[in-house]
């Protein structure tokens, strides 16, 4: 499983949205969607606090 893929279902797990995710981990919404479409890939820091 990509990572994009298990964060977009942890994220939908606990029934959040996106914007209500990336406030959770302090990142913009924007991010997190290519984060979870595989068009960018975390640095340490936000890999830390989405996990």
């Amino acid at each position: 499983m990509k990572f994009g893929d298990y964060l977009r279902q942890c994220r939908e797990a606990k029934g959040w949205t996106q914007p209500e995710a990336a406030r959770h981990a302090d990142i913009e919404q924007s991010y997190l969607s290519k984060l979870e479409t595989g068009r960018s890939y975390p640095s340490e820091d936000v890999y830390s606090r989405l996990v």
